[in-house]
């Protein structure tokens, strides 16, 4: 609505009756995606929505690519945008002048665009018109990305704040069962939210735009640095599975240092992971696998990290394969990648709803 009354103002301004259009590149930067431009018909913004940037149809993408302003004086007689007339003279748009639209930091956003109903070069006058119309168009779009963001910010930290409370009330509820003692049970809560913790310094440092595998896994196994080994491919954790991811991880890592691999000197621990894209769905398949530690027995009951995996991850539909092998214990689980992989919120695609 800003920017339509921008075009509006613009438009009101010009001494030649000038037609006006403000369009919006994705944030690539590579293509046009919305156009504002309400004395056109629907036709032109649809023409224009979709087209690259590296294209010669007209002056828009001469201005973004060069970052320059262009001025076609005569579209019907340009040999240098052919194709520029296809779509502007059906409309009676005989010449025009696009000056980029840049972001404070240089980025380009977009392009304004003036069109004349004659063949003409335009003036001083309105050529310094553009150029603040232009500006005051980049501190509008900036604006109103800044809001979004902080709309989206707000909205996704009253979800992670009760998805965390959710979390942090399972910890408790399990780490006050099978029998331990307040002073067990307080060491045993303590730890685990120590894990959680861990998750979220990942995510901070990433400014919650997902969080690397391994470092995760670097960082809650800092204590075994020397004893385990890491190999699979980049992956980006959305912010539930980052903390289920490391809640888990650290059951596993607390059970081989207690039982496992990490109790004597000797063991090792190998976690690997792998990606297949074949299928419908794709799929994180996640190994821990332990070797040189003692002997391990089975548990009688449902371990606290079997549990975490099939329900905190999120999406884990069959339980975990955990073999007790003599040799040492192996855990294995799949995961569909688009419920644990971060998926990052395009902010232009918001800013252009809102507009």
């Amino acid at each position: 609505e800003v920017l339509e009354f921008l075009v509006r103002a613009a438009e009101g301004q010009s001494p030649a009756q000038a037609v006006v259009a403000i369009h919006l590149l994705d944030e690539s930067g590579a293509r046009f995606v919305h156009t504002f431009a309400p004395s056109l018909p629907p036709s032109y913004g649809q023409a224009v929505n979709g087209v690259a940037v590296s294209s010669t149809i007209g002056s828009c993408c001469a201005a973004v690519a060069g970052r320059r302003r262009v001025v076609v004086a005569d579209i019907g007689a340009s040999t240098e945008y052919p194709a520029f007339a296809c779509f502007a003279l059906p409309l009676g748009l005989r010449s025009a002048a696009s000056t980029p639209i840049f972001s404070s930091s240089g980025k380009v956003l977009g392009s304004f665009v003036t069109y004349y109903r004659e063949v003409r070069e335009p003036h001083a006058q309105e050529a310094m018109l553009d150029e603040m119309v232009a500006l005051t168009a980049a501190v509008v779009i900036e604006r109103k990305q800044t809001e979004t963001h902080q709309e989206l910010l707000n909205r996704e930290l009253q979800h992670r704040t009760k998805n965390l409370l959710s979390v942090i009330q399972s910890i408790a509820q399990r780490s006050l069962t099978n029998g331990r003692s307040i002073s067990e049970s307080q060491q045993v809560f303590t730890a685990r939210l120590h894990a959680l913790a861990h998750s979220n310094d990942v995510l901070i440092d990433a400014n919650w735009e997902g969080a690397s595998l391994r470092e995760l896994i670097g960082r809650v196994l800092n204590t075994f640095s020397e004893r385990f080994s890491i190999e699979g491919e980049h992956v980006l954790l959305n912010p539930n599975a980052t903390q289920g991811f490391a809640l888990v991880l650290h059951e596993l890592c607390t059970n081989a240092g207690k039982y496992g691999a990490f109790s004597t000197p000797a063991g090792r621990v190998a976690i690997r992971w792998s990606v297949d894209k074949a299928g419908e769905t794709p799929m994180l398949a996640f190994r821990w696998q332990e070797r040189g530690g003692p002997h391990v027995d089975a548990p009688k009951q449902t371990s606290f990290g079997s549990t975490l995996i099939q329900r905190a991850i999120g999406a884990v539909e069959t339980p975990p394969h955990i073999d007790y092998a003599a040799e040492g214990l192996t855990c294995e689980f799949d995961v569909p990648l688009a419920a644990i992989e971060y998926q990052r919120e395009t902010l232009n695609r918001a800013t252009r709803r809102s507009n």
